[in-house]
């Protein structure tokens, strides 16, 4: 295993986008059951 430092920023970013497409594809699960219901701003 390198050390953090060595490791440097790459699993950060790896671990946003991770939980940047978990959100999106649980936010899509959830529309799913509510289709005829919409928020409009």
């Amino acid at each position: 295993m390198a050390s953090p430092r060595a490791a440097g920023r790459r699993p950060v970013g790896v671990f946003a986008a991770a939980t940047a497409v978990n959100i999106l594809v649980a936010l899509g699960f959830a529309v799913l059951p509510f289709g005829g219901f919409t928020v409009t701003g």
